[in-house]
């Protein structure tokens, strides 16, 4: 089997990683738009933001894929900081730590990065 073949066969981690990326960010949408709280129209702005992430991660587009991975970290911070029940604040954080590890099982999918050649 060659390497594109097995990577290949790993298409599904992909696929799995930005669903439940873009799973968890409208669940956290609904979540906000319940709360009442006055800043939650401002959060769920940005929230929207991710979702262009997700669909280029998708397309495997290497600087999505590191843009979604930034947004995880952000997602798994803000779940421990986060002045929520805790049963909500380690369900954010469960999902942000998987959806971090199916995005790093998903790199070899994605093209190498190369510098341009300079010409001596």
């Amino acid at each position: 089997m060659t390497a594109a073949a097995g990577a290949e066969r790993l298409a599904w981690v992909l696929s799995a990683g930005v669903a439940l990326a873009a799973g968890e960010t409208f669940g956290l949408m609904v979540i906000l738009g319940c709360s009442g709280a006055p800043l939650a129209p401002f959060v769920i702005g940005a929230l929207v933001l991710k979702l262009p992430f997700c669909w280029l991660a998708r397309q495997r587009r290497p600087g999505a894929l590191m843009g979604l991975f930034l947004w995880e970290i952000g997602g798994a911070l803000a779940a421990l900081r986060a002045e929520a029940s805790a049963a909500l604040r380690l369900g954010e954080l469960a999902v942000a730590i998987a959806v971090m590890a199916l995005l790093l099982a998903s790199v070899p999918l994605f093209p190498s990065v190369r510098l341009p050649e300079v010409d001596p």
